[in-house]
């Protein structure tokens, strides 16, 4: 009977291909799918579901060995009797072609790596997974020699091995998997002879067969991956043509077997032979499982064979378990059953610890089962037929061996069911003294906490914790808003960080250290919160997130630095996720961080669930994660449950829902819905979840629920065997009593925690005997969701008598990302890193467009950023706006900027890089914009008019046009931020009901700012006045010119004692009178006004000539100015005398007698008894002046 229903149509084709290294058990991953038992089949009779393409194959054609890797299956494969190959990538989901490229010579592997596919063909190549592009190709070898055809044996350490065929022979050749350079080549030219290629560590191995007939003999080669040394070659080889090779690293051995049941095993560290015997039980391929080797003999009735190589010639065994049906496929091991594919088209399976033994039709008669692949719950299995040769694609579930109860699931959420819990809106984060010294000019009254409490409460709010920069605001409040009463922002200067403080009494030090900064609220049992800490100017590195402890969390959103673009980011959500990937605990809230007069409030809050209204149970339940954060009073209302396996989320509003996971992988995302459930399958670490309303736009997000996958079945035995710990790790324990093997819950995590926080579960391992040798603890980790470098990973023990963690020396094996240590004793044992003092930069490069000019349409951005750790996240900013930011290393990095939402013309861009310790790199490129589609966008105030008075409440009105998405539409007074205006989407309208008595009266500035997504800004403003119309009439002086030595008089009406006048900005009195003499010759004002707003104004003019300045010098003297009559009078005759010449006409003469006047006048001001003073000295100099040049 056949078990597979779904036929999805592929082909493969007949050769059989050694095992690769991926496949040997101690490699597999085990995992145990819980869905219903189903297959899909790619088979080409049932061409509908390839999208209408048929796959054919004659007999001559040669397949490689499927891969498996971001839910798609690659194989390549030869197309008809031609030389073209095909490299195919097809959807696991539903079988449909990704994508296809063809090439011209025979391809006999494929290898995938951090989302890249290598291969051999003509050339060397190295494509994109995700869509076949092409990222390098390499035709030379190391001599210039042109390449005719290429195969690959491993990828590790970024090197590429393989083997090259230029002219003569086939040429050793390692390549650089990021760029595709030749390395290195062995000058060796006789890889033909080479079997196969295998990794461990920092060295690979490979066998040479040499000889022929009864002298034909095989040896290993071992080489540095590092420099390409020679680490050793056998001695003493194996006397046979061994194509199968195996590595043993949990004994240090390397295997060798072949077709005539010869079998070696050598030293992995000298090479010297251990043992060889000659009639093994062992054939073909191999693998290993506990401490014995199993394969299988293809006789005529299938037999399953096992050695124990540390026995040598002893201890094996072999076993019929097939009648009239032989084994035609290599053995695979994965989650303690070994699998193999028989001639007769089915998969034989058996359990290694119970022995329970069963098998599966699969395929039509006649197929050929030869190859057996697993991932991710997966099978592909390759069956050649004569006339139909496929690939089955089956579901682990289908073959029911494994343990049913081999894994339990736990979630610990933070979301509280011991009672009825109301929701409150909440902020966090707003400051009440303005930063802008315009606010207090504007405002009639001084800032003070209330004003920004009130602000809140008419939002809606609850509570508000007023956050002022190093100072506590002791404010409850005064309306049924609840006021923390004591909270700061602890505030270093740039460059340093900001760190909210909840509920404290005395002020945080804000010189002393973050971790010191955290205990000192800690110790006044409050909540701390890191604020903005991917802010351009005051950000927290990474690794410094990972180190520091006791912290409530961290803020995930702020609005401010959002609203007003400031480069870096507004987001930190990639550094939380990193963060919780780990393991460690802290909550993620969202904050204003408003400023009266700056930034805009209600962009960002928190929901928190509580059963009641008070200081206490609020700062409780934030600490315990009993909350959501939101983008404001307009933002989704959230419900998380959790039932079972199965974590449910609601919201008020229509939107769409999505769960997030580990490294901040979507997991499950549902559009136009208010409810969303995800079924958790163990691997996940955490699930949180993000709604966005489809309304407004605003997105509210959960606390993380943390997964927790408790291997559940008994791991008691004692002596040798291999002990599958996790989805992550794995323990090959050698102990005298029976060992207990189990993942550590969270809430039995010790406080302490490893340098770079969790990269892994915690086990705990626990034996009442004694740890013998060849124990050893082995973690996968995954290269891309690492937040240091490879070689920093490290094994971590915990020692509970110092209640410390404690480095295990660890070998890191880059090919199979694992990280492996011999242990000694049992403990805790978690995966880790120790990541040393970084002050090195990213080095950072624009690798295309090449050119910048004329751009339009979508333009890729392609980034070389590298470092001497890893970079954490590339930023792009135009025109010093934030675009976007690339934070997945996996694909290179990139970004994809539409031209047509930039004007046409000049701008900048901006590309930062950063690595995990805060170190960045800044780099700016001129780039032009042709035929952009881009229409600036406009804002236009249509009410109140030019002129307006405005008292009391009053709305204003005006419209938009905006091409890109808005961000925000604020209104200004005086460039004082005020409001946020109401946007109706549905007629591009805004309005605003505002009291404008708040304000000072007279003549302001009133403006409307329209910012859209991509930070284009746009404004309109008109002047306006505050307060009631008020005519002021100013009745003296009036207009025209007066003379020096004139008294007038300052008049105006009405009598108004809010009123003020001042002449040249210095006040005078209403209703009084001011002496010329005391004012400079020219122009001069006189203004009437209102708390700084003029409402009348006169200019008036103060000249003199020869009559006046006699006048002058009779107020001086009389004023006692001057002090010798005879002086005085000599004054006046010279006066007279320079009137006679100007009224005849004898200009000169006259200047040349007011010239000998002003020289007399500055000799009688000196001396030691001066006849005329100061005042009068310059008064008169300056009239005689001002003479000269008028008349």
């Amino acid at each position: 009977m056949n078990l597979l229903t779904k036929f999805i149509a592929v082909v493969a084709g007949a050769a059989v291909v050694v095992l690769p290294l991926e496949a040997q058990a101690s490699n597999w991953e085990t995992f145990r799918s819980s869905n219903t038992n189903d297959a899909t089949v790619f088979d080409n009779t049932d061409s509908s579901s390839f999208a209408s393409k048929t796959f054919e194959i004659d007999g001559a054609g040669s397949f490689t060995t499927p891969i498996m890797a971001e839910g798609m299956l690659f194989f390549a494969k030869r197309i008809n009797a031609t030389n073209l190959n095909e490299v195919n990538a097809v959807s696991l989901s539903d079988g449909s072609i990704i994508w296809q490229k063809t090439y011209t010579r025979q391809i006999q592997r494929l290898l995938y790596d951090n989302g890249k596919i290598y291969f051999g063909a003509d050339k060397f190549y190295c494509l994109n997974a995700s869509d076949g592009s092409e990222v390098w190709s390499q035709g030379q070898d190391m001599q210039g020699d042109t390449i005719t055809w290429a195969y690959v044996f491993r990828i590790a350490n970024n090197i590429v091995l393989g083997w090259s065929e230029p002219t003569s022979g086939k040429k050793f050749l390692a390549l650089n998997a990021s760029n595709g350079s030749v390395v290195n080549d062995l000058g060796r030219r006789d890889f033909e002879k080479v079997r196969e290629v295998v990794v461990d560590g920092s060295n690979f191995y490979f066998n040479l067969v040499s000889g022929s007939g009864t002298s034909i003999h095989t040896d290993i080669e071992s080489y540095s991956l590092s420099d390409f040394s020679q680490n050793w070659t056998t001695t003493e080889s194996c006397p046979s043509d061994s194509a199968n090779i195996l590595i043993d690293s949990d004994e240090d051995m390397i295997y060798l077997s072949s077709g005539s049941y010869r079998f070696c095993g050598f030293d992995q560290n000298t090479g010297a032979r251990y043992f060889y015997t000659p009639n093994s039980p062992l054939r073909t391929n191999f693998s290993k499982y506990g401490d014995r080797i199993f394969a299988f003999s293809a006789t005529t009735n299938g037999a399953i064979s096992s050695f124990d190589p540390k026995a040598k010639n002893g201890n094996a065994s072999t076993t019929m378990v097939l009648e009239n049906e032989t084994f035609s496929s290599a053995p695979t091991i994965v989650n303690d059953v070994i699998y193999g594919g028989t001639n007769l088209g089915r998969i034989w399976g058996m359990n290694m610890e119970s022995g329970e033994k069963k098998l599966w039709d699969l395929g039509e008669s006649g197929d050929y089962i030869n190859y057996i692949a697993y991932a991710d719950g997966r099978f592909a299995i390759r069956a050649v037929n004569s006339t139909n040769p496929k690939i089955y694609l089956v579901d682990a579930s289908t073959f029911d061996l494994a343990y049913p109860d081999q894994y339990t699931i736990s979630l610990e959420s933070p979301y509280k069911t011991d009672g009825v819990y109301n929701s409150y809106l909440g902020q966090l984060h707003a400051h009440w003294i303005p930063d802008n010294p315009t606010w207090s000019q504007l405002h009639r009254k001084d800032p003070e906490p209330g004003f920004v409490a009130d602000q809140y409460d008419d939002k809606g709010y609850q509570f508000v914790a007023l956050t002022e920069h190093n100072l506590i605001t002791d404010y409850s409040g005064g309306s049924d808003l609840l006021s923390f009463k004591y909270a700061e922002e602890d505030t270093q200067d740039y460059g340093g960080n900001h760190i909210l403080a909840i509920g404290i009494t005395e002020t945080i030090d804000e010189n002393d250290s973050d971790q010191n900064r955290i205990d000192q609220i800690i110790d006044q049992s409050g909540g701390a919160v890191l604020a903005h800490p991917s802010a351009k100017y005051y950000k927290i590195d990474l690794l410094r997130l990972l180190e520091l402890k006791n912290y409530i969390g961290l803020e995930g959103y702020n609005y401010a630095i959002d609203v007003h673009k400031v480069l870096g980011s507004s987001y930190a959500f990639e550094k939380y996720d990193d963060i919780i990937t780990t393991g460690k605990k802290i909550w993620v809230t969202a904050g204003d961080d408003s400023t009266p007069g700056n930034y805009g409030i209600d962009g960002a809050a928190v929901v928190v669930f509580s059963k009641d209204l008070n200081q206490s149970e609020i700062l409780q339940n934030l600490k315990d994660g009993n909350f959501y954060a939101v983008q404001g009073s307009k933002a989704p209302r959230m419900g998380v449950s959790v039932s079972g396996n199965e974590i449910t989320v609601t919201s008020d509003q229509v939107g769409e829902i999505k769960f997030i996971g580990k490294g901040g992988a979507e997991l499950q995302k549902e559009e136009g819905v208010t409810s969303s459930t995800y079924s958790v399958n163990g691997d996940e670490i955490y699930i949180r979840a993000e709604v966005e309303s489809t309304e407004s736009g605003k997105k509210s997000w959960s606390q993380p629920i943390f997964v927790k996958k408790v291997r559940a079945r008994d791991t008691s035995s004692y002596g040798k065997r291999y002990i599958s710990l996790g989805s992550d790790a794995s323990l090959v324990s050698n102990t005298t009593e029976a060992v207990e093997a189990k993942t550590l819950d969270a809430n039995q995590y010790p406080t302490q925690t490893p340098p770079s926080g969790y990269f892994s579960q915690i086990y705990s391992l626990i034996t009442s005997g004694q740890v013998l040798e060849g124990t050893k603890l082995s973690f996968n980790y995954a290269k891309d969701m690492l937040t240091t470098n490879e070689d920093n990973l490290s094994i971590y023990s915990f020692n509970e008598a110092g209640g410390v963690w404690e480095k295990v020396p660890s070998v890191v094996d880059k090919s199979s990302q694992t990280v492996s240590a011999d242990l000694s004793h049992f403990s805790l044992y978690a995966l880790s890193a120790e990541t040393p003092a970084d002050i090195v930069a990213p080095s950072l490069s624009l690798l295309s467009p090449v050119d910048l000019t004329n751009l339009s349409g979508e333009v890729e951005l392609k980034v070389n950023a590298t470092d001497n750790d890893i970079v954490s996240r590339v930023d792009f900013a135009v025109d010093d706006i934030a675009q976007t930011s690339d934070t997945d290393l996996s694909d290179g990095w990139s970004a994809l900027l539409d031209m047509d939402d930039y004007s046409t013309g000049e701008h900048t861009l901006t590309i930062s890089a950063e690595d995990p310790a805060g170190n960045s790199s800044v780099i700016d490129y001129q780039f032009s914009v042709a035929n952009s589609a881009f229409i600036a966008p406009t804002a236009e105030i249509s009410m109140p008019l030019v002129g307006e008075y405005l008292k009391g409440i009053f709305n204003i009105a005006g419209s938009f046009s905006a091409q890109n998405e808005l961000q925000s539409i604020s209104v200004y007074l005086d460039d004082v931020f005020i409001e946020d205006a109401d946007i109706n989407l549905l007629d591009d309208t805004i309005s605003k009901s505002i009291d404008w008595d708040q304000f000072r009266e007279g003549e302001h500035t009133l403006r409307v700012e329209l910012i859209d997504g991509r930070g284009n800004v746009t404004n309109d403003s008109i002047l306006v006045n505050i307060g009631e119309e008020q005519n002021v009439e100013i009745i003296s002086p009036e207009e025209g010119i007066y003379m020096h030595s004139e008294t007038i008089p300052i008049q105006f009406a009405p009598e108004d004692s809010t009123l003020v006048a001042k002449l040249d900005g210095v006040e005078v009195a209403n209703n009084s009178s001011i002496k010329l003499l005391d004012y400079t010759l020219g122009e001069h004002t006189l203004t009437v006004e209102k708390e700084s707003t003029v409402l009348a104004e006169r200019k008036f003019s103060i000249s003199t000539n020869l009559d006046d300045l006699k006048k002058t010098t009779t107020i001086l003297y009389n004023e006692n100015h001057i002090t010798n009559k005879g002086i005085y009078l000599s004054i006046l005759l010279h006066i007279q005398t320079a009137k006679f010449f100007e009224d005849i006409g004898w200009i000169k003469l006259r200047d040349r007698m007011l010239e000998n006047l002003q020289h007399f006048i500055i000799v009688q001001s000196k001396g030691k008894f001066p006849k005329i003073d100061e005042y009068a000295r310059n008064v008169l100099v300056g009239e005689i002046e001002w003479i000269k040049v008028t008349y």
